[in-house]
C-alpha cells in the first residue's frame, strides 16, 4: 500500500506550524522614508532595508560587531553605501527600541528553532545527515 506522503508531510507541517511562537510585537519608530530606508513587512512586522529581503538587524549585527559601511556594503551588495549610513544613524537615534526589537526577534527565532528541532522527521533527517557526513569524512 503507497503512502501518500503529500499529504502525510502537510498534516505534519500543520502541526509544527501551529506549535511556533507568534510573530514578535516589537515595533520600530517609524522611520522618515528619506532618512531611514526600511520597510515593514505587513505580515510579520520585519523590518528590511527598502527594496531588499535584508533585514535591519543584519546591518546592526554588523555595525555592533565594528564593521565600516563600506564593510558592510562589500558584503551586502544589494545594500548601498548611503542606505547603510542612514540605517545606522537610525539606529543609533532608536538606539534602546531597535535593540528591543532585535531581541524579540532573536528569541522568535530561537523558539522557532526549538519547535523545530523537536519534530521527530527533522531529528531523523538531521540523523542521516550527520551520518552521511561521516562516512564522506572516513
Amino acid at each position: 500500500m503507497a503512502i501518500d506522503t503529500g499529504t502525510a508531510n502537510r498534516e505534519r507541517a500543520t502541526r509544527v506550524l501551529a506549535t511556533l511562537p507568534p510573530w514578535p510585537t516589537a515595533a520600530l519608530p517609524a522611520p522618515s522614508t528619506a532618512k531611514a530606508p526600511l520597510s515593514v513587512e505587513q505580515d510579520t512586522g520585519r523590518v528590511r532595508i527598502a527594496g531588499t529581503r535584508i533585514p535591519i538587524d543584519t546591518v546592526v549585527y554588523a555595525y555592533r560587531d565594528g564593521w565600516t559601511p563600506d564593510d558592510i556594503v562589500r558584503n551586502y551588495p544589494a545594500l548601498s553605501p548611503r542606505d547603510v549610513k542612514a540605517v545606522i544613524a537610525y539606529y543609533l537615534r532608536h538606539r534602546e527600541a531597535v535593540d528591543a526589537y532585535v531581541l524579540a526577534w532573536e528569541e522568535h527565532e530561537d523558539a522557532v528553532k526549538r519547535v523545530v528541532e523537536a519534530d521527530p522527521v527533522q531529528q531523523a533527517f538531521r540523523k542521516t545527515l550527520t551520518e552521511r557526513r561521516g562516512a564522506v569524512s572516513e
